[in-house]
């Protein structure tokens, strides 16, 4: 007497769908670094494509464009979590929200400082600006508003530029 084997169609799809799970676990864990560049080490311009410069200005040059772009801010955070992609980000420091900044400005700041806080928060989820300000040593937490202007942003930074050579103590007044 023989032994029959009996495989069925249950038995078949079973191996099909093993075989089928095991192939797409290693596409997609093969996936990351096939897509991944190393041509360029800087981390913010392998996310976006983006030109990042760095400016020092005074928050009285800026009172008008600081007011617009604070009560904008409910939409600005929106459109923060989509954007995929920048051309151009522009951060600038203003040296005189350290002590001096302009009363209308600390006003606007202090009445929409719920919507700062989710911008920061914004700003912390996307890869493209959280790579881009952290490539330039931006502390997320001093950032106060955002321009949009897309393809283009202007984010405004409370203090002073990491590379403008200044201490604490100078940007202080002692």
């Amino acid at each position: 007497m023989g032994i029959a084997i009996k495989t069925g169609l249950k038995g078949v799809e079973s191996r099909v769908r093993t075989l089928l799970l095991a192939g797409t676990c290693a596409l997609l864990t093969a996936t990351p670094a096939i897509s991944q560049s190393f041509e360029n080490r800087d981390a913010s311009e392998n996310i976006a494509d983006s030109e990042i410069s760095v400016e020092d200005t005074s928050a009285a040059e800026r009172v008008d464009d600081l007011q617009q772009t604070i009560a904008d801010l409910r939409e600005s955070i929106d459109r923060v979590k989509i954007i995929t992609n920048m051309e151009k980000i522009d951060v600038v420091y203003l040296s005189d929200m350290i002590e001096n900044a302009p009363p209308e400005v600390e006003e606007a700041i202090e009445a929409s400082s719920e919507r700062i806080l989710e911008l920061q928060k914004a700003l912390e989820a996307s890869a493209i600006f959280y790579n881009a300000l952290t490539s330039r040593e931006v502390n997320i937490p001093d950032v106060v508003s955002i321009d949009l202007d897309e393809p283009d942003a202007t984010i405004f930074v409370r203090g002073v530029a990491p590379d403008q050579g200044v201490t604490i103590d100078e940007a202080e007044g002692e």
